[in-house]
């Protein structure tokens, strides 16, 4: 089975972006922080790259970890961090608070480190991590549409497309399969949407305030999927980058679905956590 169709929605997403900047780069360039644009797109790139290269010649977890906190600490120097809270929807003062700078580098690179790898660990049924992407995606747009997100929106339906554009190729019974060049791309882009779209203010040179109820409802199934899995991982002596079969597709097809029916049930979960997202 190929499993170089990350490249099919890496280049989906690329030359979407260029055919706006080429028939639309005045609005386009009134409407974006271009600086913010062109760090999301290198921080990608690299992601890509390395797990296009870990698609032909094996790296070691340890390495694609490195370059995974190489590109968050990138993005965090750029403005794009987990640095200003609001936390006004459970009670506290309306005003925004500031994390500390290293407990700010800390949640950052475990953010988009641990969205990045919670994709990957999906990808192990027909169409799935496509499919949650795509979903993830639509409600990530609704809000980042609702937040008066400009960047928010145009990642998020972009991201929507190159992901419908491989579904159909890599739905049940698959064609041909994402790779982690593909897997990658798709869990960072999830995880740069997540802070965009969940900002609801700027401050401070473009820093965003972040609501993270937006993030954690949108994407709560791959995060419950990951946390789990590292905790049982940790929990048996293994280290969290172990290979095991304890993921949520791998548990229902224990208790007997098959294949299609497994992904029907995840996309379903996905889908009713992202409408939850929409309504709060």
């Amino acid at each position: 089975m190929p499993r170089l169709g990350g490249v099919s929605i890496f280049l989906g997403s690329i030359f979407s972006f260029l055919f706006i900047f080429i028939f639309f780069k005045k609005e386009f360039l009134e409407l974006i922080h271009i600086k913010l644009f062109a760090t999301i797109l290198l921080g990608g790139l690299i992601l890509f790259l390395v797990g296009l290269i870990d698609d032909i010649k094996s790296v070691s977890p340890w390495k694609r970890l490195l370059f995974q906190i190489l590109v968050s600490l990138i993005l965090w120097n750029n403005q794009l961090a987990i640095k200003f809270i609001d936390l006004s929807w459970i009670g506290f003062s309306n005003d925004h608070f500031e994390l500390y700078k290293f407990v700010s580098i800390f949640i950052t690179i475990f953010w988009i480190t641990g969205m990045t790898n919670a994709i990957n660990w999906l990808d192990g049924l027909d169409g799935l991590a496509t499919g949650i992407t795509f979903i993830t995606s639509i409600g990530f747009f609704v809000i980042s549409f609702l937040n008066n997100q400009i960047i928010g929106s145009i990642l998020s339906l972009n991201l929507a497309g190159s992901c419908l554009g491989f579904w159909f190729h890599n739905r049940y019974p698959a064609k041909i399969f994402m790779g982690d060049g593909g897997s990658y791309y798709l869990g960072y882009n999830l995880a740069i949407i997540g802070i965009i779209a969940s900002s609801t203010d700027y401050i401070q040179d473009s820093n965003f305030v972040i609501n993270p109820i937006y993030a954690f409802l949108v994407l709560s199934l791959p995060i419950a999927d990951m946390a789990f899995v590292i905790f049982r991982r940790i929990a048996s002596g293994h280290s969290p980058f172990y290979p095991d079969c304890r993921h949520l597709h791998h548990r229902l097809m224990n208790l007997g679905f098959n294949k299609k029916l497994t992904n029907y049930i995840i996309l379903s979960l996905t889908t009713i956590s992202v409408f939850l997202g929409i309504v709060f």
